[in-house]
C-alpha cells in the first residue's frame, strides 16, 4: 500500500516524466518481444533452410552415385564389347590365313606337280589313247582341288555370316567384297585348271597369259583383305 502511495505521489508530482517513463518502457517490451518474435522466426528459417540444403545435397549425391553407376556399367559394357569384337575378328583372320594357305599356296604346290606329272606322262605316251589316260587322271586330281576350294569358299561364308552378328554396316560391305573376291578366284583358278590340258597338248605359250587374272584377282582379294583390316581396327577404336 505504501509503495502504491509513494507511486501515486510521484505520478502527481512529476506526471510527464512517469508517462515518459512508462511509454519507454511500453515501448522496450515491445521491442523485446518483437525481436524476440523476429529470433524465432529466423531459427525456424535457418532450419528450414538446413532441411532444405540437405535435401538438395542428398538428390545430388543420389544423381552423382547414379551417374557413376551407369558410367561404370558403360564401361564394362564397352569393354566386354571390344574383347568380344576383338577376339572374333582375330579369329576370323586367323581362319582366313589358313583357308589362303590352303587355297594358294597349297593349292598352288599341287597344281604345279599335277602339270609337271601330267606333261612327263604326256611326253611318254605313244598314243591317242594313252593321252586320254593321262588326261583323265590329270582331271580327276584337279578336281580334288577344285572340291577343296569350294569347301573352303563354303567356310568363308560361314564365318564371315557368324562376323555379321557383331560387325557394323562398312565392314559388313568389305566382307561382301570378301567372299566376292574369293569367289571370283577360285573361278578363275578353276577356269585354268580345266583349259591347262588343251594348252598343254597345244604346246601353247598362253598358260602364262593365262594366269595373269589369277594372279590380278589374288592381289584384288589381298587388298580387299587389307582395306578390311583397316576398317575393323577403326570400328574397334570408335567403341
Amino acid at each position: 500500500m505504501e509503495t502504491l502511495n509513494e507511486i501515486s505521489e510521484i505520478y502527481s508530482k512529476y506526471p510527464w516524466i512517469c508517462n515518459i517513463i512508462i511509454v519507454g518502457l511500453i515501448t522496450l517490451t515491445s521491442a523485446l518481444i518483437i525481436e524476440r518474435k523476429k529470433r524465432g522466426n529466423t531459427l525456424k528459417d535457418n532450419k528450414r533452410l538446413i532441411k532444405e540444403t540437405e535435401e538438395v545435397k542428398s538428390y545430388f549425391s543420389k544423381q552423382l552415385e547414379e551417374l557413376k553407376r551407369d558410367h561404370q556399367l558403360d564401361l564394362q559394357k564397352r569393354k566386354y564389347l571390344y574383347e568380344s569384337k576383338t577376339k572374333v575378328y582375330s579369329n576370323f583372320f586367323l581362319k582366313v590365313d589358313n583357308m589362303n594357305t590352303e587355297i594358294n599356296i597349297k593349292s598352288a604346290e599341287k597344281m604345279q606337280v599335277f602339270i609337271s606329272e601330267y606333261t612327263k606322262n604326256l611326253m611318254r605316251c605313244s598314243s591317242e589313247k594313252e593321252r586320254v589316260k593321262a588326261t583323265v587322271i590329270y582331271q580327276k586330281k584337279t578336281q580334288t582341288l577344285m572340291m577343296d576350294a569350294s569347301q573352303a569358299l563354303i567356310q568363308l561364308k560361314h564365318e564371315t555370316n557368324e562376323i555379321r552378328l557383331h560387325a557394323s554396316d562398312d565392314v559388313i560391305e568389305y566382307l561382301n567384297f570378301l567372299e566376292m573376291g574369293y569367289s571370283k578366284l577360285i573361278e578363275v583358278s578353276n577356269q585354268l585348271l580345266s583349259m591347262l590340258p588343251k594348252l598343254v597338248l597345244s604346246n601353247s605359250d598362253l598358260i602364262n597369259t593365262m594366269q595373269a587374272p589369277l594372279f590380278q584377282q589374288a592381289a584384288l582379294v589381298e587388298t580387299v583383305k587389307s582395306e578390311l583390316i583397316n576398317q575393323m581396327r577403326l570400328e574397334l577404336k570408335q567403341i
